[in-house]
């Protein structure tokens, strides 16, 4: 093989290598590698504070200045489930296109989808609360600050058959 031929067939390599790193599903922590992150504690990984939410990916899923976030302390239904269509309606009604309070739970970070676990706040509501409140998803409190609010909140949306979760519950 000639120079030129080796050159080319180093630049297509390269070029693959850089398309597939660009995608969105390769998350790959290059601050970590070049020694520029302290114990994985970089200022990323606090992802707080008032961030603007630019999509809703479902009922318990946003996406806040490029950042997948998950909503802690509840569950709502996905894709194809009774409540999937209420529930992300409701969610953008509340937070789409508006900015909120980011909250960090202290023993998470992120889920193993590398979407940030956090608490949105509006105007001093818990949004993730509400829907638990409003019976658009279900308590998820494993470690949560708010875990009483959120089973509690449950227990009544159940009890009064309110929402799409309980409006039909018989248990």
């Amino acid at each position: 093989m000639s120079k030129v031929s080796w050159i080319l067939l180093a630049l297509i390599v390269g070029f693959l290598a850089f398309q597939f790193l660009k995608t969105e599903n390769f998350n790959f922590d290059w601050n970590s590698l070049m020694g520029n992150s302290v114990s994985g504690n970089s200022a990323a990984d606090e992802f707080t504070g008032l961030k603007y939410v630019s999509k809703i990916i479902d009922g318990d899923t946003v996406i806040i200045e490029g950042e997948s976030v998950r909503l802690l302390g509840m569950d709502a239904d996905e894709k194809g489930y009774p409540c999937w269509s209420a529930a992300k309606k409701r969610i953008e009604e509340l937070v789409l296109n508006k900015e909120v309070n980011i909250v960090k739970e202290k023993t998470v970070n992120k889920d193993q989808y590398k979407r940030y676990l956090r608490y949105l706040f509006l105007n001093g509501t818990n949004i993730n609360l509400k829907m638990v409140e409003e019976g658009l998803a279900v308590a998820r409190v494993e470690d949560s600050s708010y875990a009483s609010q959120f089973v509690d909140a449950e227990k009544t949306a159940r009890e009064n058959k309110v929402g799409c979760k309980w409006e039909n519950f018989t248990g």
